[in-house]
């Protein structure tokens, strides 16, 4: 049961991301350079989405709700995410569906980010996860004693307010 909730999100999001040509690094760029901002509008949308959809499942019991330790690791990572992603041309979302598309230089890339990742997760965090036991540290919705399906049902409910505004206000 809960890998169709895993492939459902997962495919769903591929077709949006196709679809709309969405990669984070470009859509920054085009809000800084150009002061396009429907694409960065979209991934913030995206976000909100998927914390919806993370505490909903949360909620339904489909996901645990884990928090875990902040590393140094986590922040070499990211710096090495971010190099990797000036010199692939996009970020991981931008990179896997033009190798979807058939481009041949991203999917290079993806092959490289596959193997980095299973080269990391098997070497260096592995060892870190040996040392770290996982933990449910307190969140906001643990803090104030909400409910995670509560939560998702409020925020979807705001977001759709919150749409039906913003498609009046430009009509």
């Amino acid at each position: 049961m809960k890998i169709w909730a895993f492939i459902i999100v997962g495919i769903s999001s591929g077709m949006i991301f196709a679809r709309y040509q969405l990669c984070f690094a470009s859509a920054v760029r085009n809000f800084i350079a150009f002061r396009r901002k429907e694409k960065l509008i979209l991934f913030l949308i995206l976000v909100v989405a998927s914390s919806v959809l993370i505490n909903f499942f949360i909620g339904v019991g489909l996901l645990e709700e884990t928090v875990k330790a902040l590393m140094p690791m986590t922040f070499l990572g990211g710096i090495f995410f971010g190099i990797g992603m000036v010199i692939a041309g996009g970020d991981a979302a931008g990179i896997l569906f033009r190798a979807g598309e058939g481009n041949l230089p991203a999917l290079a890339c993806t092959v490289g980010m596959v193997a980095g990742m299973a080269l990391f997760g098997f070497t260096v965090a592995a060892h870190f996860t040996e040392q770290l036991p996982h933990f449910v540290a307190k969140t906001i919705l643990n803090q104030f004693n909400i409910n995670p399906l509560i939560f998702s049902f409020i925020a979807a409910a705001l977001g759709i307010i919150a749409s039906i505004y913003m498609w009046r206000k430009t009509s």
